[in-house]
């Protein structure tokens, strides 16, 4: 199957994965929280498309139950059109192995490896003809890449090193 997690709203495209996964032909599985000034946007707009087979929502997940479904799906769609600051979600997915397939905007780029840990994409389209190529993907790959690139270590470090070079333009400046 494949995955879409997150807050149901509407930036974060629950609705542009459900239209993905109908035109893939693939199994969707949604978990998210629904927050309550979303819920006619649930009700209305996502609810209708939830058949319980192919497009199937299990409300929201608690950690454990996060990495059960990551590791369980083939990709984790993530087709937001915003300028996303960070995308930790993202980085949950990788961590478990789960390759990726998401639109290039804001600090997606950063995280994702085209072609190495999923698929950067434009469109529904492309995200669509990735679908069809995720085996490439290796999903050792997924999980190597992220405990290199985002261990605690590494981001105290790096955050350490932006507050010192803040710090140090205040006083200068």
């Amino acid at each position: 199957y494949l995955l879409w997690l997150s807050k149901i709203t509407p930036e974060k495209g629950p609705a542009e994965a459900i239209d993905v996964a109908k035109k893939a032909k693939e199994k969707l599985i949604i978990s998210g929280n629904l927050l309550k000034e979303y819920s006619d946007y649930f009700e209305y707009r996502i609810k209708p498309l939830i058949d319980g087979e192919q497009i199937q929502f299990v409300g929201a997940a608690n950690f454990e139950k996060k990495i059960e479904l990551f590791q369980g799906a083939k990709a984790f769609l993530y087709p937001v059109h915003r300028p996303e600051p960070f995308g930790l979600v993202v980085i949950e997915a990788m961590a478990c192995g789960t390759p990726v397939i998401a639109c290039k905007e804001g600090a997606i780029p950063e995280l994702i490896k085209d072609g190495k840990t999923g698929f950067l994409v434009n469109s529904q389209e492309e995200m669509v003809e990735r679908i069809k190529r995720i085996d490439q993907i290796d999903r050792l790959t997924c999980r190597r890449y992220i405990t290199r690139r985002f261990t605690l270590k590494k981001m105290v470090n790096k955050y350490e090193a932006l507050y010192n070079k803040i710090l140090k333009q205040k006083k200068n400046g």
